[in-house]
């Protein structure tokens, strides 16, 4: 099941950073909006590097060691957000939007996950007991 929403967030990242960057084009033709707004790989990095994260801190039951996964994480974002800066010549609105509209799309996709396996533990629990 994870496999299949690590596919449906790839997936997904990569078809709503085009459609929203179309968006933002066609609603704002005549205000300059760069044409990368939101940045289509830093949505797809924090998708995608996040959904890693957050299932090796799911699985773990060392709290040290996920805090230490997550800062590591958070870490890594920084970097990369100062990289696209000084080193892509990027803006960081453009950036920073592309994280924030990754994060929404890995959070409801991370909640889609919880709730199908959550329903499957439910499934279970009727079939194992009918009564």
């Amino acid at each position: 099941m994870e496999l299949l929403f690590f596919g449906l967030i790839w997936l997904g990242s990569f078809l709503i950073g085009r459609g929203i960057n179309w968006l933002f084009r066609f609603m704002m033709s005549d205000l300059h909006v760069s044409t990368d707004f939101p940045n289509r790989s830093s949505m797809l990095f924090i998708s995608i590097y996040g959904f890693f994260i957050l299932m090796l801190i799911r699985h773990r039951k060392n709290f040290l060691l996920s805090a230490m996964l997550f800062f590591f994480f958070l870490f890594i974002l920084l970097v990369y957000f100062v990289s696209g800066i000084y080193v892509q010549h990027l803006q960081p609105s453009e950036i920073a939007a592309g994280l924030v509209f990754g994060a929404v799309w890995l959070t409801l996709m991370a909640l889609g996950l919880e709730m199908f396996r959550l329903l499957s533990f439910i499934k279970k629990d009727i079939e194992k007991d009918p009564a």
